[in-house]
Formats: structure tokens, sequence, C-alpha cells
């Protein structure tokens, strides 16, 4: 006779995930709640779950860019993004709207929630609309 699988519950589940990874707090909240969001280094929009300091290898799906946590300035080359440097990435972002022009087929255009302060959404037309 096996013995009987402990039924886990959703709540308690989700604090199980929560603790393992901090990641996945922002995500663990009960349904139609607002989720803080947090500044992507690159592209200024609202992408990421946890602070930038703490979003080890998070790719932005506005601009394409890797969260580098061991950038220690802007003019440093990431090796999470092929050499690019964050100054080097964010001026691409603002030419094209993507990191590089080799991530222009993954980006999206930001959502209103996650828009940059002075970033056009796609409703509003702007420079990945």
């Amino acid at each position: 006779m096996r013995p009987a699988k402990r039924e886990v519950k959703a709540p308690e589940k989700r604090e199980e995930i929560s603790r393992a990874c901090p990641a996945a707090r922002s995500f663990s909240g009960r349904m139609g709640e607002e989720k803080k969001r947090y500044a992507c280094p690159c592209c200024g929009c609202r992408t990421f779950p946890v602070k930038a300091e703490e979003a080890a290898a998070f790719i932005c799906p506005v601009c394409f860019w890797e969260n580098d946590l061991f950038l220690s300035g802007e003019d440093e080359q990431s090796d999470e993004n092929h050499g690019l440097t964050l100054r080097e990435a964010r001026e691409n972002y603002r030419k094209i709207g993507a990191c590089c022009p080799e991530m222009l087929p993954h980006v999206r255009p930001p959502e209103p929630a996650e828009a940059a302060p002075g970033e056009k959404t796609e409703t509003g037309k702007g420079k990945n609309g």
C-alpha cells in the first residue's frame, strides 16, 4: 500500500516558491493585485519583477537587455550582452528600440504600466509602436 500523498494547497505552495526564489515573490500575490515592478537599467521600462541588483539573468522584454549583476559601471563590457556596454545599449534603445540590432526581432513595445517616464506605449505610437 502506498503512503497517501500530501496535498499542497495553492497558498502554501505559493509561499514555498516565494521563499525559494526571490524573483517569484512579485508574481505570488492574489489575482488582480498590482505588482511592484522595477526599471530596466537599459530602457527604463518597469519590466523587472525585482530590483535590478537582485534580477540575475532577467531579460527585459522591451529592449532585450539581459541584466548583468557584475557590471561596475555603464562603460564596462557586459559578458551577458556579448561585450556591449550599458551606455551603448541605452543609445541603441534610443535609436532603434532594442539594446542591439540583433535583438530587434525579440523586443516588444512597453505595456502602459511598464512605460518609462516620458516613454510612449504601443497605443501612443512611440518608438516601438
